[in-house]
């Protein structure tokens, strides 16, 4: 079936800047088009960050056409490539020049452009069908490539040649299977097989690059198949640490999956995004540590500090914050703590021993890492014999974190009602300070009615040195 090239009947809500930019353009007698990602998200009902528009126009036409809008152009050094960036309104749009481009030797950009041709031209040099349709007010959906019906089949195809569009930016490979992932769709059977074939030239982008686009996968509203990663082989380009998973059964009562697979389960059920990302690398130390235990089992003992070291090396190498590192490695790192609450004799002790050792993590923290502690209990075997117990738990844990983050329970050694100066006025002075401040928050914690002044006083007294007291260690 010929794919349909023209659809006048489609209207697209474009933003007021955006239509006018094409009016202006189309009354100056050069074509334009919305075009991009723009046209695909407009088709599923969803609004555009960004409204790009290609033109017959080159780059000093395009400033003399649109100046009279009244905003104003910022140089980004894209010009040699046909693109002006205007900024009108608080927002941005690019504009650029039809081209064709020549060979992209450094992975990223055309080594040249020629610019002139048509708009069927230059959607021709774009990645995915989808991506490779245009839309202009009056004139309708222009769709050389078939990228409408793919959008309606749920299929990611690339433009023309697979092997020659994904070399041209190994990136695009990894952006197609996120297109997959966030969108449920499947990747076209060629395009897939080119990109399983070059996988390993992912190697060649920048790490900077590979983070952000990862960034937009976890950022996504949805996400299913999280598996294609592993499946196209870029998983093992991206963290072979990650892939390794996919070899690491688990025989434990536990367990139905391998680790890669439940790890994926695991990413599905997850919607913050910092938490997709532990829920990706908390698992990741259990190859390095998988051991067999007396009933014949598989153990991973220790696996969640081995998991935190690979995430720690992992986010920093895609340039992560180190905000977002150390938030992202301490989820990874806690993810097993308080497992067995609610089997212990005393679990509120337990709880709040945790709560003392994070007190310095943001209330979100802990938000998060119930996030994490459910979908890790759901992605794990249904038939467990311990299961109810062990959600029973999990239960007892999220009312106990709640109490404490939505009553205004105090949980750092700043909520109490006397300070260092205080202690130290008693005689308890410098590494004796902060285990007195851990206990009297400990006492805080079993019975908030404790936290006055005059009673921490009187049992930090009772605890110094000069009364004969002794600090705890």
């Amino acid at each position: 079936m010929t794919p349909v090239t023209e659809n006048t009947s489609v209207r697209l809500p474009l933003s007021q800047e955006a239509e006018r930019i094409i009016a202006i353009l189309r009354s100056a007698g050069h074509d334009a088009w919305l075009v991009g990602g723009a046209v695909r998200d407009l088709l599923c009902g969803e609004r555009p960050q960004d409204e790009d528009v290609a033109t017959a126009a080159r780059p000093e036409q395009i400033r003399s056409a649109l100046e009279g809008l009244g905003g104003r152009f910022i140089d980004r050094g894209g010009e040699k490539y046909g693109t002006v960036v205007l900024v009108l309104n608080g927002r941005e749009f690019e504009v650029t020049t039809f081209r064709a481009d020549g060979d992209y030797s450094d992975g990223r950009r055309p080594d040249t452009v020629a610019f002139g041709g048509s708009i069927d031209e230059d959607l021709r040099r774009r990645d995915f069908t989808i991506n490779a349709m245009a839309y202009a007010p009056g004139e309708g959906l222009r769709d050389p490539f078939g990228g409408e019906k793919d959008l309606r089949a749920g299929r990611i195809r690339a433009v023309g040649d697979p092997e020659a569009r994904l070399r041209e930016d190994p990136l695009r490979m990894l952006r197609g299977v996120r297109f997959a992932i966030v969108r449920g769709a499947a990747v076209e059977a060629q395009t897939l097989a080119a990109i399983v074939q070059n996988a390993a030239l992912l190697d060649r982008v920048s790490r900077e690059r590979v983070g952000q686009e990862l960034q937009k996968l976890v950022n996504a509203p949805h996400i299913t198949d999280t598996a294609l990663l592993h499946r196209s082989g870029l998983l093992g380009v991206i963290s072979p640490a990650a892939e390794r998973m996919f070899s690491c059964p688990q025989n434990t009562p536990w367990h139905c999956m391998d680790v890669g697979m439940h790890t994926c389960a695991v990413i599905e059920r997850c919607r913050s995004p910092r938490v997709r990302l532990a829920a990706l690398l908390h698992d990741t130390g259990k190859p390095l540590t998988k051991t067999v235990n007396a009933r014949g089992y598989d153990s991973f003992p220790g696996h969640a500090a081995v998991s935190k070291a690979i995430a720690e090396d992992f986010l920093r190498g895609l340039r992560f914050s180190r905000s977002d590192t150390a938030y992202i490695a301490a989820l990874v790192e806690q993810h097993d703590a308080l497992n067995e609450v609610g089997a212990v004799k005393n679990p509120a002790k337990q709880f709040h021993s945790f709560l003392i050792q994070q007190q310095r993590m943001p209330d979100e923290f802990f938000r998060d890492l119930m996030e994490l502690k459910w979908a890790d209990f759901a992605g794990q075997a249904p038939a467990h014999p311990r299961r109810a117990e062990k959600e029973a738990g999990l239960h007892w844990l999220d009312r106990a974190f709640r109490a404490v983050l939505d009553g205004g329970l105090p949980r750092r050694v700043s909520n109490l009602a006397i300070g260092g100066g205080e202690l130290m006025n008693l005689g308890i002075t410098g590494r004796d300070i902060p285990p007195v401040q851990r206990e009297l928050l400990r006492a805080v914690l079993e019975e908030p009615s404790r936290n006055t002044r005059g009673e921490l006083l009187r049992r930090a007294e009772a605890l110094a040195p000069s009364k004969g007291g002794k600090a705890p260690g």
